[in-house]
Parts: structure tokens; C-alpha cells; sequence
């Protein structure tokens, strides 16, 4: 049977024995599946990258209440059998969560959707800012991008051919960025790129996958957040579009209202998506020394490196198309 696993898990520890279950594409991290009852209920169930941990599912259910009391409508979390957050069994962790209705995933969208995208990031930070959680586990050096690049400055000999050459050019490149300016530090999203949104009726309508949620500056999620926008659901093709950029940032300014000059806020925006763009290349092309960090689609690709390595590229040239979206000069060619 197909996704033994999975099934497994619905049976033994959640009683759901008679159900459909599917594969969701599209995630770089957990595996996640869609689960239809005999009844027509639907679930999602994830195993989650060993990376995580128990503490990660109970944050998730701690902050998931303060956020619904505010008017979210999020995945709630469903107990086990015998009242478990989550399934940890053979070093794995399985999680059950509600199912929320959505439009289907698409690459396609549209200026208005993607300054929707910006409202709804605004909001959330909003809402997190009012929040008194504080994660009990976080990612090890989540977003650290010094660290990052550090890290890549290290194993880049370990690196060969293309992928030695482009961890070089990313810590060059890494090297003229400006630092972003410091800012009050709250909860954030920590991976809030679209396909962690929702869209009902062909607008963004509610976040999902808050494993990575952390204590840092906002700018760590408008700079992913535009990032994600300029690259396909894969990660591995850059398709910059400069309207869309611009529809977020002034869609976030909007929402958050912010007062100050349009020309600085829009300027550090974009500073802040080319440093999560390196940070992310660093992350994947890190991945390739350690190949064990990120899922990888075989029937794209022959390996886990082969996977990062085309991530790494569609990250940097995300990178080079915002210089040259500003007229500047990129260090990568």
C-alpha cells in the first residue's frame, strides 16, 4: 500500500482507519499529506524533518491559541488516542492537523495578490507582536546568516566544481551587502514565503507552517517573503518580477502604517531579500557537504546535491535581479 507509513500513524494512534491519503507537493522541509476519512473529514498529517522536535508541535499549539483568540483562522492541532500533542515513534514525529479549505496551489498570481501577500504579513506581525509566547525550541542558528555564511566560508573546500565556484561568489557577493538596520526584536514567522499562505477567493487569506517561528526583526520575513516571491514552488527557478516586488513592500507599509519615507523603507526591503537570498544559498549549498538537511525530489534529480545545487543558483539569481532591479552592480555574474 502506498504510503504505508502514513496510514499506519492515522490507525494506530489517531483511530482513522478507513482513509485516503495523498501526497501535498511543494514543501522543502516536512513531508505532508492530505487525509480524506470515510466520512469526507479532511486532515493533514506531516512527519516532520528530524530537525524538529516534541517542543516544536507543542509551541505550534501554544501559539496557535493566542493567534485564533485574535481572529485567526489556523490549523489546530488534533490529539492522539490517548491525548498526545504528537506521535514520537522510531525517531520520527508525526503531527495531525485540521484541514483548512483554500484555493488551489498555483505559480500563477497577480500584482493584487502579492500586495495582499504583504497586508497579510503585516498583520501577522501585528498579531505575533501581541503574543507573550516564546518558543521553547527553535531552529539552531535559524536566519544566524553570519553564522551561515561562516559555516560555507568553512566547507566551501569541500565543495567542488559549480558548486565550490558558486559558494564563492555567495560569500563575495555577501560581503558588500550593507547590515540591516537593527529593529525591535519579536516573534516572527520565520519562513513566510507563499506557499506557506493561503488564498481563498483569489486572495491571501491565512498563514500556515509555523515550525520555524522565532524571536528576531521583521525584516528577517519581509526580506524571505519577497525572496519566495521572485522563485517558483520548487525553489529551483528564479522568476523575478519587479511589480510584485513592489506590490508587497508597499503592501506591507501599508498595512503595518508606517509613516516613514516610502524611498528608505522600500531601499532596506529589498537589502533584506538579497541577505535572505544569500542566506538561503549558503543553506543549501551547506546541505550539499552535510546531505542532510533538505528534502529532494528524485524525479527531478539524481541526489540531495544535485536538488540543492540548482536551489543555490535560483537563490543567487534572485539576488543579481534585485541589484540590477536598483541599478546596481551585482557581485555575481
Amino acid at each position: 500500500m502506498k504510503y504505508e507509513r502514513a496510514v499506519e500513524i492515522l490507525r494506530e494512534h489517531y483511530g482513522l482507519s478507513d482513509c485516503e491519503v495523498s501526497h501535498i507537493e511543494g514543501g522543502v522541509t516536512n513531508t505532508t499529506y492530505l487525509v480524506t476519512s470515510s466520512d469526507g473529514t479532511q486532515y493533514i498529517v506531516q512527519k516532520l524533518n528530524q530537525i524538529f522536535t516534541n517542543e516544536t508541535v507543542i509551541d505550534y499549539q501554544k501559539l496557535s491559541k493566542d493567534l485564533i483568540a485574535q481572529g485567526w483562522d489556523l490549523q489546530q492541532l488534533i490529539p492522539t488516542i490517548d491525548g498526545r500533542v504528537c506521535v514520537a515513534d522510531q525517531q520520527e514525529i508525526w503531527r495531525l492537523l485540521t484541514y483548512i479549505p483554500a484555493d488551489p496551489v498555483s505559480d500563477h498570481t497577480s500584482v493584487d495578490l502579492m500586495h495582499g501577500a504583504g497586508s497579510l504579513l503585516a498583520r501577522l506581525h501585528r498579531s505575533l507582536a501581541m503574543s507573550a509566547h516564546v518558543p521553547v525550541y527553535t531552529i539552531p542558528h535559524c536566519h544566524d546568516t553570519p553564522y551561515l555564511l561562516h559555516t560555507l566560508d568553512e566547507l566551501s573546500e569541500q565543495l567542488v566544481g559549480e558548486s565550490h565556484e558558486l559558494a564563492e561568489q555567495v560569500l563575495s557577493a555577501y560581503r558588500t551587502l550593507d547590515p540591516l538596520p537593527s529593529a525591535p526584536k519579536q516573534l516572527i514567522h520565520g519562513d513566510p514565503r507563499t506557499t506557506n499562505i493561503l488564498f481563498r477567493n483569489g486572495k491571501p487569506y491565512t498563514y500556515i507552517d509555523f515550525d520555524m517561528v522565532m524571536i528576531g526583526t521583521v525584516w528577517v520575513d519581509i526580506g524571505d517573503l519577497l525572496r519566495a516571491a521572485c522563485g517558483d514552488t520548487t525553489q529551483t527557478h528564479a522568476q523575478y518580477n519587479s511589480e510584485y516586488i513592489d506590490a508587497i513592500i508597499d503592501g506591507y507599509a501599508t498595512a503595518a502604517g508606517l509613516t516613514g519615507s516610502p524611498d528608505l523603507f522600500h531601499s532596506i526591503a529589498m537589502n533584506a531579500m538579497r541577505t535572505i537570498a544569500l542566506e538561503l544559498a549558503a543553506r543549501f549549498l551547506i546541505d550539499i557537504v552535510y546531505d542532510d538537511h533538505f528534502g529532494w525530489d528524485g524525479s527531478l534529480f539524481v541526489s540531495r546535491s544535485e536538488h540543492n545545487l540548482a536551489r543555490a543558483q535560483a537563490q543567487c539569481q534572485i539576488y543579481v535581479h534585485s541589484m540590477l532591479h536598483e541599478d546596481l552592480t551585482p557581485v555575481l555574474p
